[in-house]
């Protein structure tokens, strides 16, 4: 519990000497035997706000966010209004949020660690913790994978793919997180069946662009389809409809009434375009989301 002077590393993974030192990535993070005093961390958001909803009960946490004004929940999956909830809930749970940060470094001392960084044009700053949870994010393995003078074209790590998968090698495809897109599992197991099906000389059943995104916060978030500003920008008229949770008795009853749903549809027509949640039990409801927009349910 919170406050206990006892310590024991349980660290099995090829980065433990660096999670020892303090330093950890989110696979050694979920081993801690106790729970820190308090939490730095930098790097990919959803990592960071997924090991926090977890940590902040027990936890002083600050949030160090890089290149963003907002919680990171704000891309062309997310919309900036559930990005805005999220900042709010976490700064009423008592964690410190520093957007639009660069960290410059971090020094361990002792059994302390200091992570250091500025916030534009502002000076340095710095905080102390016990652990620096770092999330840079992750890049393809591809070392070994080639054979000796067969290497198909790349960028920044990744393989190139036409429409198909296809690489710039006739014959080779690639999927998944080796190529530039959603780092998803659920992502790589639909491409992978679509590319199967192309070479068998099928019409692909899965509709690739409809992709599921979860973020395993509290309260969940999760996001089907299009945003009501990805609509207008296609030029789609739509209407809207949002429910806030507090209207709900059972969110009430289980104090998650912070949240809520908002359906985006076609105006003419009625279909559904997308939808965008916060509130529990989000990443489980959206699958009926994606067989809607799907379908072009109504």
């Amino acid at each position: 519990g919170r406050g206990m002077n006892v310590r024991i590393d349980l660290f099995t993974s090829s980065n433990s000497k660096l999670c020892k030192a303090g330093i950890c990535n989110k696979f050694t993070a979920a081993k801690l035997w106790y729970f820190p005093w308090l939490i730095a961390e930098e790097g990919s958001i959803y990592i960071m706000v997924k090991r926090i909803s977890g940590y902040q009960n027990v936890s002083d946490i600050e949030l160090c966010i890089q290149g963003t004004r907002n919680t990171g929940v704000d891309d062309s999956s997310y919309m900036k209004e559930i990005s805005q909830n999220l900042k709010m809930i976490l700064k009423k749970r008592g964690i410190d949020i520093h957007t639009s940060a660069t960290v410059q470094g971090v020094t361990v001392e002792g059994e302390t660690c200091t992570c250091h960084y500025y916030i534009e044009k502002e000076k340095e700053q710095e905080v102390t913790a016990e652990y620096v949870l770092c999330a840079v994010g992750r890049c393809p393995n591809t070392d070994g994978l080639f054979g000796e003078n067969v290497k198909p074209d790349m960028e920044r790590g990744r393989v190139l793919m036409n429409e198909n998968f296809e690489s710039s090698i006739p014959g080779v495809y690639a999927i998944g997180d080796l190529i530039f897109g959603a780092q998803l599992a659920h992502v790589a197991s639909a491409q992978g069946m679509v590319v199967a099906e192309k070479l068998a000389g099928k019409e692909p059943s899965i509709d690739l662009s409809i992709v599921p995104g979860c973020v395993y916060t509290d309260p969940e978030i999760a996001s089907a389809g299009m945003t009501e500003d990805q609509a207008k920008e296609k030029g789609i008229a739509v209407k809207c409809g949002k429910f806030i949770m507090s209207a709900n008795g059972k969110s009430i009853i289980t104090q998650e009434e912070r949240g809520f749903i908002k359906v985006v549809a076609e105006e003419a027509t009625g279909k559904i375009l997308g939808a965008q949640m916060m509130c529990a039990r989000a990443t489980d409801m959206i699958g009926e989301f994606v067989t809607a927009i799907t379908n072009g349910l109504t």
